[in-house]
């Protein structure tokens, strides 16, 4: 039996899908890291339920599979196998899902299609969000 380096094997759908996530947490850090600056500093959350952002907002206090990454993120993630859309509730303002930049008028529940390997990731428009354009994933690993 051929000995190799690799700990697992991953088909390639799997690792396309791992690639896009590693990408947009690269294109994110940033922002994550002055979300991680401001919770050190001042206390804030990193990622938060939806209602922590939006108090007024009684549709957001039954929202338990979703959440906020600062106040300008909201992601809604597939947790049941086998399920490719989802309700998605949106507070008021716009938002544009990254996946897709389908806009979304905020205080309102919508179905998301979420084919495999897709998660809802909403930003506020108008939102300033420091992202970078700097990517860095190898296709083979050392």
């Amino acid at each position: 039996m051929p000995i190799t380096k690799k700990l697992f094997i991953v088909d390639e759908e799997a690792k396309e899908i791992s690639k896009r996530y590693i990408s947009l947490r690269y294109m994110f850090a940033p922002y994550l890291y002055n979300l991680v600056y401001r919770m050190n500093k001042y206390g804030e959350l990193f990622a938060s339920p939806m209602f922590y952002h939006y108090q007024d907002d009684l549709n957001c206090l039954d929202i338990n599979d979703q959440y906020m990454v600062g106040k300008n993120i909201i992601v809604a993630p597939i947790v049941d196998k086998d399920t490719y859309k989802r309700i998605v509730y949106l507070p008021k303002g716009e938002w544009i899902n990254i996946i897709n930049n389908n806009k979304y008028e905020g205080n309102n529940y919508y179905i998301v299609d979420m084919p495999l390997g897709e998660t809802g990731i909403f930003i506020k428009n108008d939102s300033i969000i420091p992202i970078s354009n700097k990517i860095m994933i190898r296709d083979d690993p050392p």
